[in-house]
């Protein structure tokens, strides 16, 4: 007897998908290409034909135990993102297109503002955990004083890196968010202190499990902001750290990186990767959507 084709939107196609045990990153980013490759949906997955594919790298017990996921597991969690005011983003999402970066899952939940993914005015904020009081708080006395208000972007983790966007918000700028495990309690605390400052987290959907995967998943939301804003300022980095490397990353991907220096006077000054011309604009040609082809607090405990 066929298997009857369950007509599920893409959005529940997703979750179906996602939320399979045994279906991680890698794997979902390989249905889906097998899916584009043969200019199917998601919605596919479900259907008769679907059965008979074989998919490089994935079992047919796997593929059988996503076509048999219960709809009504389904359901309760698309209505536990309505009612939590989530956006699934995923490839192809009619809300927004976003970069493709392998290393994060294909479907990312959204809270708050998804104007801010578009706007021309962001910039990604990359700091060392080293970087003196004196320094930060120079950084946060110029940037408030500034006429034009920017939309600062950054994956907070620390203590000092939540007191950075605190003083941001503060003084009046948007923030964007990435996150590996869930929507932070801090950043929906400051929404409430700040009410007039707009706000957007996003985060994998499913949570990520291993360790591993966390790592890996920072890096990736790193590079996404990357792509939205184009341009990122540092405000101090120490030789051979995260922050460098992620520097040398942001070059390497074409974009123009900003390093603050406290002279006195609160200068800066710019430097531009030194890539090919075809590089660059390849790597601009990148950006245009999904596809072309995303401690010391308890920043990441999901309250959503």
């Amino acid at each position: 007897m066929s298997e009857p084709h369950r007509k599920y939107s893409e959005e529940t196609a997703w979750l179906g998908l996602m939320h399979t045990r045994g279906i991680g990153v890698k794997r979902g980013w390989k249905v889906h290409h097998f899916l584009r490759e043969r200019g199917l949906g998601i919605t596919d997955l479900y259907s008769e034909q679907a059965g008979s594919w074989r998919i490089p790298g994935i079992s047919e017990s796997l593929m059988l135990c996503v076509r048999e996921t219960e709809p009504q597991q389904l359901v309760q969690r698309e209505k536990q993102l309505r009612e939590k005011a989530l956006t699934l983003l995923y490839p192809g999402a009619s809300q927004l297109q976003l970069p493709v970066d392998e290393s994060l899952p294909p479907t990312l939940v959204y809270w708050g503002d998804l104007a801010l993914l578009r706007s021309p005015r962001l910039i990604v904020l990359l700091n060392s955990r080293k970087t003196p009081q004196n320094i930060l708080q120079k950084f946060l006395q110029i940037n408030a004083a500034a006429d034009e208000k920017a939309v600062w972007c950054s994956c907070p983790f620390s203590q000092q890196e939540w007191d950075i966007v605190e003083g941001l918000m503060k003084a009046g700028d948007s923030v964007l968010l990435g996150s590996v495990s869930g929507i932070p309690r801090r950043a929906v605390m400051l929404c409430k202190d700040y009410p007039d400052v707009s706000v957007g987290v996003f985060t994998p959907e499913p949570r990520l499990k291993s360790r591993y995967a966390h790592f890996s998943c920072l890096e990736g939301c790193y590079r996404l902001l990357f792509r939205l804003a184009k341009r990122i300022l540092v405000i101090s980095m120490q030789p051979g750290s995260r922050t460098a490397k992620r520097v040398k990353t942001a070059e390497n991907m074409g974009f123009e990186v900003t390093l603050f220096e406290d002279n006195g006077g609160g200068s800066s000054q710019s430097r531009r990767a030194a890539v090919p011309a075809g590089s660059r604009q390849a790597a601009e040609k990148s950006e245009k959507g999904w596809e072309n082809s995303p401690s010391e607090d308890d920043g990441f405990i999901s309250c959503l």
